[in-house]
């Protein structure tokens, strides 16, 4: 067996203090001196809390097929077995396999302590004799303080005349960074993104943690473009508590009355973030990004969905 693909997965202990890190792989090719007949039995076990179990893939020759394996779970593992319906090994070429085995999103639950097993079991037709392959690379501890922020905010409109249309362009006023622990959040930068084509400048009228005021001169500001993307940078000169919320507060300006987008709207959106820093991860909150759900400029209901991903 040859890993093709090696992909990171980690979790923490139950206080949050240690990270354990291991290499998952997802991927393999097999071979073997002598034939292998059509029929061998894979059977893949994991640990239903760090993986979700999916379809498996064969890959031979320029072909690529998926297999759905059967799948059991008991006691907190998945077993999902299948047959590889085609003989390798000998003079025939090796095969690839996808297995059936996915890292799932761990937020909130990231704590689970350090990492089972995850076994490959190969049986040949006709044979009572397995193959058993560890399917996680060693295991490396380390000291942490991570921590998580979950971005959210609210939204201004500018109406825009599209072609024949008019349309409203959503743009943040507000960003709200939440640090949801367990430790302080480093500083870092809130970026929001907006339409160069429709809105001349994004400025920082204010800023509170925790619904007090602070000095915007405690923020470093700079915008800059990009391509068709205004963008402007506000860099935190201090930690965010545990449970602290810091906000910052947006005035857009619009190019003139009536602004004009002739090919389409970009999105826009904010987000917040920090160098890395191994000693202090941060966490798969899964709401590091605050984005229109609308796709912004190309819904004109004036109740259209908000939301972050």
């Amino acid at each position: 067996m040859n890993h093709l693909l090696a992909q990171t997965v980690e979790t923490f202990s139950q206080d949050f203090a240690t990270a354990y890190t291991a290499d998952w792989f997802g991927v393999i090719e097999l071979g073997a001196v002598a034939k292998v007949a059509a029929g061998m039995r894979v059977v893949v076990e994991f640990d239903e809390r760090v993986f979700a179990p999916g379809k498996a893939t064969l890959f031979t020759g320029g072909s690529v097929r998926s297999l759905s394996p059967a799948v059991t779970s008991s006691g907190g593992r998945s077993r999902a077995s299948f047959e590889i319906d085609r003989s390798f090994g000998g003079e025939s070429e090796s095969i690839g396999l996808g297995l059936p085995m996915t890292p799932r999103p761990l937020y909130p639950v990231e704590n689970l302590g350090e990492f089972q097993p995850a076994i490959l079991t190969l049986t040949a037709p006709g044979s009572d004799r397995t193959e058993s392959f560890d399917l996680l690379g060693s295991v490396t501890p380390r000291p942490v303080a991570p921590w998580g922020v979950d971005v959210s905010g609210a939204w201004t409109t500018i109406e825009v005349h599209e072609q024949a249309k008019v349309r409203s362009y959503r743009v943040p006023n507000l960003v709200r960074i939440v640090n949801v622990g367990p430790c302080p959040a480093p500083t870092g930068t809130v970026t929001i993104t907006a339409d160069a084509n429709l809105v001349e400048r994004l400025v920082i009228e204010s800023a509170a943690l925790d619904g007090v005021p602070i000095d915007v001169s405690r923020l470093q500001v700079q915008s800059l473009r990009v391509s068709t993307e205004l963008r402007v940078e506000a860099r935190t000169s201090f930690e965010v508590p545990v449970g602290s919320a810091l906000e910052v507060f947006i005035a857009p300006e619009p190019h003139g009355e009536n602004p004009t987008a002739s090919e389409g709207i970009v999105f826009a959106r904010a987000e917040f973030n920090t160098s890395v820093d191994d000693a202090r991860p941060r966490r798969s909150t899964g709401r590091s990004t605050f984005i229109d759900v609308t796709e912004s400029g190309t819904v004109e209901q004036s109740d259209a969905a908000k939301g972050t991903v």
